[in-house]
């Protein structure tokens, strides 16, 4: 409820069972996990909307927190760009996100070039995957 969603049974198994905890000694490389657990962070990554997704999955162990932590700070300062521009698009973001609209009218609301990645990630979010129309 309210787009927070918590990993489920299977992904939190399935994490578990790669992000070993050696000690916090060694970080295996990302490009050597699985092809499935680099998907689920590659989405849960890219979700500027809902970020603790990644966070969860960075708490299921130690060595698990240290591989995603560069993601972890890029997904904060993609969020940070996020909220600057909900201001511009939603009414708040905690209302887009309980909500979820089909539509989001911003035209005249200032809109620029600069805006356009972060409208991007914006877009790519899971909250984002009902709307129908963006008027800008």
């Amino acid at each position: 409820e309210g787009g927070c969603m918590a990993l489920d049974a299977a992904e939190w198994r399935f994490a578990s069972e790669f992000a070993w905890d050696d000690g916090g000694t060694t970080s295996p490389p990302l490009d050597t996990q699985p092809d499935d657990l680099i998907e689920l962070i590659g989405s849960y990554s890219s979700d500027v909307l809902e970020p603790s997704h990644l966070g969860r999955l960075a708490r299921t162990s130690t060595c698990m927190r240290r591989l995603l932590a560069e993601l972890l700070e890029t997904l904060r300062a993609d969020r940070k760009a996020a909220l600057l521009l909900s201001r511009k698009v939603a009414p708040s973001l905690a209302d887009f996100l309980r909500e979820r609209p089909t539509a989001i009218f911003a035209s005249g609301k200032n809109i620029t070039e600069a805006d356009a990645p972060t409208l991007g990630h914006w877009l790519r979010s899971e909250a984002s995957s009902q709307l129908e129309l963006l008027n800008l």
